[in-house]
């Protein structure tokens, strides 16, 4: 497997030797398009030809909810609307300035503290267990210690080779992990398509990964 790119627009590239992964300090942020007027009867149709209904009245366990899956070609991404993984780049630069980017303001200054706030009020983030071992591993890394606040985990102590605290973060059920690093101004996406959630291999990349940022470049 060849090295991918570490990128966020207007900071440096970063490209450490010692590992061979795929790494993008890229994300990607769902925006469907609008649908046609003329378009939107045709389309109610087949869809109305193709409810399923999922919702039970009854108490079920997890493990016995049958799990179903829909995979969508690359076209029908495209056709659907879905943006880059440059969109979410904007997105962490967004946050890293305090609500804007470029001169445009997206968020209040105030919106922006508030969500990286810790909101648990004394309390601290617990480990999750994984409910469907297929599917997700105990999560997430700095259980028992980190606190939450809108949307993000935020980073609390600080060790050799990690990121600072009031790092923000957060991850996706596939492995797609990320976190803002307010401390250096840098956003960093470590994006894979792998299951179970937490998979050992794959966090060990990511904290291999995170080691080698901040003991080789990050000093």
């Amino acid at each position: 497997m060849s090295s991918d790119r570490v990128l966020i627009e207007n900071l440096p590239v970063i490209r450490p030797k010692p590992l061979s992964f795929a790494i993008s300090a890229l994300m990607a942020a769902p925006a469907i398009s609008a649908v046609a007027q003329e378009q939107s009867e045709a389309a109610d149709d087949r869809m109305l030809e193709e409810v399923t209904v999922t919702a039970r009245k009854r108490a079920e366990s997890l493990q016995d909810i049958p799990q179903s899956i829909q995979a969508i070609s690359n076209e029908q991404i495209i056709q659907a609307g879905f943006t880059g993984m440059d969109d979410y780049a904007r997105f962490m630069q967004m946050i890293l300035n305090g609500g804007q980017r470029r001169g445009v303001r997206v968020l209040s200054e105030e919106s922006v503290a508030e969500m990286t706030r810790d909101q648990l009020d004394g309390l601290i983030v617990v480990e999750q267990p994984g409910a469907l071992p297929a599917w997700s591993r105990s999560f997430p890394l700095g259980a028992g210690r980190d606190g939450f606040g809108l949307g993000f985990q935020i980073k609390k102590g600080r060790e050799e080779g990690t990121r600072p605290p009031g790092s923000l973060s957060w991850a996706g059920i596939q492995n797609t992990h990320f976190w803002i690093d307010v401390e250096n101004g840098i956003g960093i996406v470590l994006l894979l398509q792998v299951l179970p959630f937490y998979d050992e291999a794959a966090i060990r990349l990511l904290n291999e990964f995170e080691r080698v940022l901040y003991t080789d470049v990050i000093r």
